[in-house]
C-alpha cells in the first residue's frame, strides 16, 4: 500500500531516515511530506514509532483531468468505498485546494460527500452518515490544478500530541519538533553528556530526548489510531506489535538532563508534563536566568 506521512517544512529528510529505519520504503520526499510504501503492520508501527510525523495517510487514488464538478463527482463516485467502511458507518471528507471551475474547497468537499453517499445507496440502498467531529474513516482529498489525490486518513490527526502535556508555557514547541532538534543536536552521537536546555519552559525539548534515550515510542500513550475503525485491522496482530515495541523500551537509560528556566511558575508545568510522560526522574529542573547562565555541569 501507498501512504504519504506529513510532518513541517524543514525536517522532511529526518522523517525520510526515521522511516527507513522502520522498515518502509521511502519513495519520495517532497515539501512537508515523505510519502512510503508499506504493509499494514509497518504502517502501524510508523503510526506508533513516528516521533517526526504529524500524520499518516493512505493513498486511495491518483488521478488527472480534474476539471469540474463533474469530473471530481465521477472520480469519487466509482472508488471502492466498501473496502474501507460500510453504510452503517460515518464519514467526513477534508479537501483541500482550488482549480479555474472548483474555486471553493468547501464546494469540493460537498461534491465528494454526495459520490460516496450515492455509491452506498446504489449498492445497499442505504446512505452513510456523516460526521465532521467524529467520523468512523476520514477521506482526504487534495487538488492541485487538475490533479487530484484522494486519500483514507490512517493514524488520525496530530501524531506530534504525545498526550502528557497538561500545560504549556507561551511560546509552545511541538513534540515533532523538540524531537527534531534533539535529533539534529548530536546528543544522541553520546547520550552520556549532559544535555542542558537553559529556556526549558514547559520541558518539551528534555521530554522528548528522555523519551528517545529510553526508546519509548510516542504512540504507544496513544488512545485509539484512525486505522483501527478499518475492515483490513486485526486487533491480535496490533497488540503483538505494541508488545514487541514495548519490550524494547530501556527503562535502564539514565540520560543527564537540565533544564533552567527563570520564570518558577512554568517550571511547574514543566515538572507535570515529565511526570505524565513518566519521565520526571530523569530531568532535573530548577530556576535559572540565560542572562547569568553558569556551567549547569563539568562535563560539556
Amino acid at each position: 500500500m501507498q501512504f504519504v506521512a506529513l510532518t513541517s517544512i524543514g525536517i522532511e529528510q529526518l522523517l525520510h531516515q526515521e522511516l527507513t529505519d522502520l522498515g518502509a520504503d521511502v519513495s519520495k520526499q517532497r515539501v512537508g511530506a515523505v510519502e512510503f510504501a508499506a504493509d499494514s503492520l509497518t504502517a502501524q508501527k510508523v503510526c506508533l514509532c513516528s516521533r517526526l510525523a504529524t500524520r499518516v495517510m493512505m493513498l486511495l487514488e491518483r488521478g488527472s483531468e480534474i476539471e469540474d464538478k463533474e469530473s471530481l463527482y465521477s472520480f469519487a463516485r466509482f472508488q471502492p468505498w466498501q473496502e474501507f467502511f460500510g453504510p452503517d458507518q460515518s464519514f467526513a471528507v477534508e479537501f483541500n485546494g482550488t482549480n479555474r471551475q472548483l474555486k471553493n474547497s468547501q464546494f469540493g468537499g460537498v461534491v465528494i460527500k454526495d459520490a460516496v453517499c450515492d455509491y452506498f445507496n446504489d449498492l445497499y440502498e442505504r446512505r452513510p452518515n456523516v460526521s465532521k467531529e467524529t467520523p468512523d474513516v476520514r477521506i482526504i482529498a487534495k487538488l492541485n490544478r487538475d490533479q487530484l489525490a484522494l486519500y483514507i486518513d490512517y493514524s488520525g490527526p496530530r501524531l506530534s500530541q504525545r498526550g502528557y502535556r497538561s500545560a504549556q508555557g507561551k511560546a509552545r514547541l511541538k513534540e515533532h519538533l523538540a524531537a527534531a532538534l534533539v535529533m539534529r543536536s548530536g546528543w544522541l552521537d553520546d547520550m552520556s553528556k549532559p544535555l542542558f536546555d537553559p529556556t526549558c519552559g514547559s520541558g518539551t525539548l528534555l521530554i522528548e530526548a528522555a523519551l528517545i534515550a529510553q526508546n519509548r515510542a510516542p504512540g504507544l500513550s496513544r488512545d485509539s489510531f484512525a486505522f483501527e475503525r478499518l475492515p483490513s485491522f486485526r486487533i491480535a496482530k496490533f497488540k503483538e506489535l505494541k508488545q514487541s515495541i514495548r519490550s524494547a523500551v530501556n527503562e535502564d537509560a539514565k540520560p543527564w538532563l537540565i533544564g533552567h528556566d527563570i520564570h518558577t511558575r512554568v517550571l511547574e508545568k514543566a515538572r507535570d508534563n515529565a511526570r505524565n510522560a513518566g519521565v520526571d526522574h530523569l530531568i532535573e529542573f530548577c530556576a535559572g536566568d540565560l542572562g547569568k547562565m553558569t556551567a549547569p555541569a563539568k562535563r560539556p
